[in-house]
């Protein structure tokens, strides 16, 4: 039989389950017999692990869990294989990093969202991009730095929906942007994944260590972006990340380079530069209002 699908989320983002709750979710009619239907550890235990992810949604753009599709199963027992998100996509329970790479290099994934699968957890964000916190800016940095790629012909530079990979790190991302050298490309570091049913020259991800990500802080990326992807970046051996947040009134730009434990900040000189290793330069970012009153970043550089 086929169970009717389990909603396991609302409007008021309470937790699915605390630690140490009973599994048993639903009773269901079987051949006529009422029977209990208790669903399999390893589904909750799925679930209860990105649910903290999802729960932090505070407007109806981000990622809300509205239900379960469920499979045939044996009497007794039900199994969750995906969950289905805001009716626009579905996303199927994966068990490892190279079941999430496979679904999401495939047409099936259908994304709207970023979805990043970090440390065995995946984090979903369906906000839509701040225009002046966020889009402005990454558009000023792609304008900056691929003039000093494309001027000392570096490598190749990459915005938007660009899936970088690491098994070694156990992390796939979509990072805000992403430059790989020459170098990078030419040694192995980095190579890039051929789409399935493309063409030749067709690629849909980079697997290894880029030389360079770069994060812009939004509202529901915090925790993301200044915590738990600074440890995975370091853990995949990318030799700069780059992070931005200029949501408040003061800027915060910061060049992390790989240190014995993890990442360090480097230093603001006297005038607020700060010098890129993989650029020999110094940067500084800054900002005016445009003459329509929007912000307009410059990122300096000496």
């Amino acid at each position: 039989m086929r169970l009717s699908p389990l909603l396991l989320a609302h409007s008021g983002f309470e937790p699915l389950r605390q630690q140490g709750e009973p599994t048993e979710v639903l009773t269901a009619t079987q051949r006529g017999r009422g029977l209990k239907a208790t669903a399999m550890q390893d589904s909750l235990d799925w679930v209860a692990t990105h649910w903290r992810t999802l729960r932090r949604a505070r407007t109806a753009e981000r990622a809300t869990i509205t239900q379960v599709q469920q499979s045939s199963v044996p009497l007794g027992r039900f199994v969750a294989t995906s969950i289905v998100i805001q009716d626009k996509f579905e996303v199927p329970f994966v068990r490892s990093l190279d079941e999430f790479r496979a679904w999401a290099a495939s047409d099936a994934s259908g994304q709207q969202g970023r979805i990043d699968y970090i440390a065995g957890r995946l984090e979903v964000d369906m906000s839509p991009e701040d225009l002046y916190c966020h889009g402005t800016l990454k558009t000023r940095l792609v304008v900056v730095l691929g003039q000093i790629i494309d001027a000392e012909d570096l490598g190749e530079l990459f915005t938007d929906r660009t899936r970088v990979s690491s098994p070694e790190a156990d992390l796939s991302v979509e990072p805000d942007v992403v430059f790989v050298s020459y170098e990078a490309l030419e040694s192995g570091r980095v190579r890039r994944i051929p789409k399935a049913a493309g063409g030749p020259e067709r690629y849909v991800e980079l697997e290894g260590s880029p030389d360079l990500v770069i994060e812009i802080v939004s509202d529901e990326s915090v925790g993301k972006d200044t915590q738990r992807l600074p440890v995975s970046y370091y853990q995949a051996k990318i030799p700069e990340f780059w992070l931005f947040d200029v949501r408040n009134e003061r800027l915060d730009f910061q060049i992390l380079c790989p240190a014995t434990a993890g990442y360090e900040r480097v230093a603001p000189d006297a005038d607020g530069f700060r010098y890129s290793a993989l650029f020999k330069r110094c940067f500084r970012l800054s900002r005016r209002k445009g003459r329509a009153g929007g912000w307009q970043y410059t990122l300096q550089q000496r």
